[in-house]
């Protein structure tokens, strides 16, 4: 079964040009996080897929900056074989709102209809000598719509999960910087420390040095 890699560029602002909309002015005032011995964020997001960026992408909208924001990811980058490379049509509405559909939809593989296949029964089970035991193949027994609820879009899209990632990661850095994404950092454990009220959740984690070797470290 051959494995299909992302091979386009990585660089999308040589073929598309992402729109920045200033982000929400914050509810709350952004804590000083300056002056701390260990290393503080108001939000760490766990894993860089599609759902981990995705949520790091509305909180930067949303006024969190690197300064108070980190995802980490356990892969040194983006996905190289695709996993899950299907959009819903809900999710592209989605995608629309935030201006990041037009590539997506453009160059992805749209599904309108899927198909049924069923065993063909054997010449000698159909005139009843067989034991029904063996089947003679499948074939196509019917059609149907692959979105059946209304929506703006009626297809799916199917594309690599690489390409997603980066759109999703590009569009990310216009609001806060590469550093708010850290890669080959493995989620050890998270624990809760009641003596700090303001930051009580510390996560553990493991990064993978060039050399080979790894180093643990702390985030509140």
């Amino acid at each position: 079964m051959p494995v299909f890699q992302e091979t386009s560029n990585a660089a999308r602002d040589q073929r598309i040009l992402p729109s920045r909309a200033l982000p929400v002015p914050r509810l709350s005032q952004q804590p000083d996080l300056s002056n701390v011995s260990e290393e503080h964020k108001e939000v760490v997001v766990i894993g860089a897929g599609p759902a981990g960026l995705f949520l790091t992408l509305l909180l930067a909208r949303y006024g969190i900056t690197e300064a108070s924001l980190l995802c980490l990811d356990s892969k040194p980058g983006t996905l190289k074989a695709g996993q899950a490379d299907g959009l819903q049509p809900r999710t592209l509405e989605v995608f629309q709102s935030l201006g990041i559909a037009s590539e997506i939809i453009s160059e992805g593989c749209h599904m309108e209809e899927v198909a049924f296949w069923n065993p063909v029964q054997s010449h000698a089970d159909t005139n009843g000598n067989g034991n029904g035991s063996h089947a003679a193949g499948i074939e196509r027994t019917s059609f149907a719509p692959d979105v059946n609820v209304p929506a703006r879009f009626p297809f799916e899209v199917t594309i690599h999960q690489g390409r997603i990632e980066r759109i999703l990661e590009e569009n990310l850095h216009l609001y806060a910087g590469k550093g708010a994404i850290r890669r080959s950092h493995r989620f050890l454990e998270y624990t809760v420390d009641d003596t700090n009220a303001e930051f009580p959740i510390v996560v553990k984690y493991e990064q993978d040095l060039p050399d080979g070797s790894t180093q643990q470290g702390t985030v509140r």
